[in-house]
C-alpha cells in the first residue's frame, strides 16, 4: 500500500490543480494532509470523524510530513511489526523521483545537491 501511494504521488504532483492534482506543489496547492492522502488512491477506508487517517486490512495510513516536492506516508501495519514510512521526493537537479522506505519520516532529497 505504501509503494502504491508513493508511486501515485509522482503523478499527483505533476497533474494540474484543475485535474485534481497538486500542481507541482504538495504543500501550497493542497488544503490538507487528508486531501493528499485521499488523492493517493490507496485502497483505504476512511472512518467518519477522522482526518488524515485511512485504513484497510493491511494497516493504518496517514501523511506524516509534506513539503513542496516531498511527502512522507506513515504506515502502521496491522501485524504490529512497527511503523514504516514511504518518503518520496523529486530531485531538483536530476528531476528523478526518489522513494525511500524507512522507520522515520524524512525528505530523502534533503541535503542532496539541489534537493
Amino acid at each position: 500500500d505504501l509503494l502504491q501511494g508513493a508511486t501515485a504521488a509522482q503523478g499527483i504532483w505533476t497533474k494540474p490543480l484543475m485535474l485534481d492534482g497538486a500542481g507541482q506543489d504538495f504543500l501550497e496547492n493542497l488544503d490538507s494532509d487528508d486531501q493528499l492522502l485521499r488523492l493517493l488512491g490507496m485502497p483505504l477506508i476512511y472512518e467518519e470523524n477522522t482526518v488524515n487517517i485511512g485504513s484497510n486490512e493491511n494497516g493504518t495510513y496517514s501523511i506524516a510530513d509534506r513539503g513542496p516536492d516531498f511527502l512522507s506516508i506513515e504506515g502502521d501495519p496491522a501485524g504490529g511489526s512497527g511503523v514504516i514510512f514511504a518518503n518520496v521526493c523529486r530531485d531538483d537537479v536530476t528531476r528523478a523521483w526518489i522513494v525511500d522506505l524507512d522507520v522515520a519520516a524524512a525528505n530523502p532529497c534533503a541535503g542532496a545537491e539541489g534537493g
